[in-house]
């Protein structure tokens, strides 16, 4: 800063006194001071001048030690498409309820199609979606170093620190990431923790389906372990890259592909048991232990599934899918089974995507056509094909598709499930002092009916799972068995030979059938059913035969 008295003698000035600043890279900043001589001293000037000075400095060195207020505008979080009005509501209406202030935020993004379908189940049943995953924890564990290695991942991972809302004047969900980390206390992730022996503990997560899909809990363990450690993490990609991508799709090519996928469908395929009545509706409730039920059985046919869909250049999803389509047929008669599968989504070109923690699953329909009464080989080499060419549309609502479609929308597109889980194992790692070993989890769904599979070791392990107002427990048992039945089939039957040739009825229920069901203990005369008829209007000609429209006829009049 530089200081002049040069000005122009000569000029006539209508002010007592004058000041300008102005800057240059040569000299600074320049104060330029014009005064009447006649009421002011230069001293007097200089004087004034000096304590601006310091007064300047002193205020530039506040600046450098005390962070100024941020000042953010709803430009700052351009993908979220919230209008500065609407911003404004969410900061002062919305975030206080969350007990988050604005300085919290490290972003705000749209929620993707599943997490907005995973929230709306929520809000009608609050336990929907909510995984539950039950360690038990043996060894030498320093309890703090464990929190603190929670601490890190949730720090290098944000989607661990999202809350989700409804933003004011706003059509969609919005993500919010906490900058400060999650705590047990908030809803979407929380965390039970005791000792049970001086070297076993209990670990108990409750996270929503919402944040975390199945695969991501491999990798949200993994992150753990290798923090508690001190193992060195390659830099973790964010879920908002994931989120980013699937933002930027073109939906045209979307509709084109699953109004292609439904040409021919008349009506949905929903399943239905026959006169059943659960005994205690309307009164139970989604919160009721009740409310929802579940069979488990496995099989050992791993190596056999595995031989055939590496002969056939095909997957293990592919031949569940068939399976799938097979018993629905059976059970509903419908010649277009569709029914709904949960995909990774992780089929995507986005850089590192196999370690994202996050929501990537998608919840979409499959079909599958068997009018033509196609041979296995056939409809295995379909499905695979139409599953192949949705890896690009994985990411549709599914109420788009289903307007889509062309179906109407009285009813829903489907009530079956077919999840094929793919958990990552439990990290072990020779440097850990302890072992962690899952020991329950529960992961229940919305729909009627789901199966989940899962392989183990050699063996294929299901577990259906069913809402108890629309299905008893000898249905799904017998359910079971069916998909099991025709799982096993496909394995070995010839490629050449037609689905129907497969076996889906148990062997008890063919026993029944051709044997039981087949004798008749009564004698009857071995004469043509005409003749019977003809007997009985001799024998009785005034006895009613048919009704009809409220008319009766006996046989006489037939």
């Amino acid at each position: 800063m530089g200081w002049t008295d040069a000005w122009n003698k000569d000029e006539v000035f209508s002010r007592v006194l004058s000041v300008a600043c102005d800057y240059s890279v040569d000299e600074g900043l320049v104060l330029s001071v014009i005064y009447s001589n006649q009421l002011h001293c230069l001293s007097t000037i200089q004087r004034v001048v000096d304590q601006w000075r310091t007064s300047l400095e002193e205020l530039i060195l506040e600046c450098k030690t005390v962070p100024a207020p941020s000042i953010v505008t709803a430009s700052d979080f351009s993908s979220a498409g919230l209008a500065e009005s609407d911003f404004c509501k969410l900061v002062q209406g919305d975030l206080p309820l969350l007990d988050l202030a604005l300085v919290d935020i490290e972003d705000i993004y749209p929620c993707l199609p599943v997490q907005e379908g995973l929230l709306f189940a929520t809000l009608q049943d609050p336990a929907a979606y909510m995984v539950q995953l039950g360690f038990t924890i043996k060894g030498q564990l320093n309890v703090g170093r464990f929190h603190r290695a929670w601490e890190q991942t949730a720090h290098d991972h944000s989607i661990l620190r999202t809350r989700f809302l409804m933003a004011s004047g706003c059509d969609a969900n919005k993500n919010l990431q906490r900058t400060t980390g999650f705590t047990p206390d908030r809803p979407w992730i929380r965390f039970g923790f005791c000792r049970t022996a001086p070297d076993l503990f209990k670990l108990m997560i409750s996270v929503h389906h919402a944040l975390v899909d199945g695969w991501s809990i491999g990798l949200l363990l993994h992150s753990v372990c290798s923090n508690y450690i001190g193992d060195t993490l390659p830099t973790a990609v964010q879920y908002r890259d994931f989120v980013d991508h699937i933002g930027d799709q073109d939906t045209s090519a979307a509709e084109q592909f699953w109004t292609h996928q439904f040409s021919g469908v008349e009506e949905p395929c929903l399943l239905v048991q026959p006169h059943y009545h659960h005994p205690t509706f309307p009164d139970l409730r989604p919160s009721d232990a009740s409310f929802y039920g579940a069979v488990e059985k496995s099989v050992h046919i791993l190596e056999q599934i595995n031989r055939l869909t590496s002969d056939h250049g095909v997957t293990l999803s592919t031949l569940l899918r068939v399976a799938m389509a097979a018993v629905l047929q059976h059970h509903t008669g419908s010649t277009d089974p569709v029914f709904g599968v949960v995909v990774s989504g992780r089929n995507v070109p986005v850089e590192g995507v196999e370690n994202i923690i996050g929501a990537c699953i998608n919840t979409i329909p499959c079909r599958v056509a068997l009018g033509s009464n196609p041979s296995v080989g056939d409809i295995l080499q379909a499905v695979y094909a139409t599953s192949t060419q949705a890896h690009g549309f994985e990411h549709c609502r599914l109420t788009d598709i289903h307007r889509w479609s062309g179906l109407g929308q009285e009813r829903p597109l489907f009530n079956t499930l077919l999840v094929l889980e793919n958990y990552p194992e439990t990290p072990t790692n020779p440097k850990l002092p302890f072992q962690m070993e899952l020991d329950s989890f529960w992961d229940p769904t919305d729909f009627p009916l789901a199966v989940i599979a899962h392989a183990q070791g050699d063996q294929l392990q299901f577990r259906v799972s069913y809402r108890t107002l629309d299905f008893s427990p000898d249905f799904i048992n017998s359910f079971t068995d069916h998909f099991i039945a025709a799982l096993s089939s496909l394995v070995s039957v010839d490629a050449s030979s037609p689905l129907t040739s497969i076996q889906i009825l148990t062997l008890a229920e063919r026993e029944q059938l051709l044997s039981s069901w087949a004798t008749n203990p009564h004698d009857t005369p071995r004469v043509l059913a005409h003749d019977l008829f003809k007997q009985q209007c001799e024998n009785a000609p005034r006895l009613t035969a048919l009704t009809y429209n409220g008319q009766h006829y006996t046989y006489a009049q037939l």
